[in-house]
């Protein structure tokens, strides 16, 4: 299990009772917007991160198969590497943003699933 599901996992109980714990942090601050939308500009201006439709298909596909087993924190990983993947206005993205925040909804992060659109 990675890092950022470990944490995920952590402060899941927090969340869906509203707290301020671990999986808050992670979620606003770490995987927050902002800092999304930056990774995916550097990744726009760097030929080694270059956007693959494939690529993030193929981590959507990964989500999937981990939301279809109820390991919402593991889906959550790889929809997000899905859409830091995807072209911009492509309709992978468009899936993968929608996959991540039905994620976030099953781990009670009502909120931030609303945010992430």
């Amino acid at each position: 299990m990675s890092i950022n599901a470990r944490w995920l996992l952590v402060g899941l109980s927090d969340m869906r009772n509203g707290g301020c714990g671990p999986l808050t942090n992670l979620i606003l601050n770490i995987c927050s917007r902002e800092t999304l939308l930056e990774w995916i500009r550097f990744t726009q201006s760097n030929t080694k991160w270059m956007k693959s439709t494939t690529r993030a298909s193929n981590f959507r596909v990964q989500g999937n198969e981990k939301f279809r087993k109820r390991d919402d924190a593991g889906s959550l990983v790889f929809y997000t590497k899905s859409v830091v993947n995807a072209p911009r206005d492509s309709e992978e993205l468009s899936l993968a943003l929608a996959n991540r925040s039905a994620a976030l909804f099953h781990l009670g992060a009502y909120q931030v699933s609303i945010f992430w659109y």
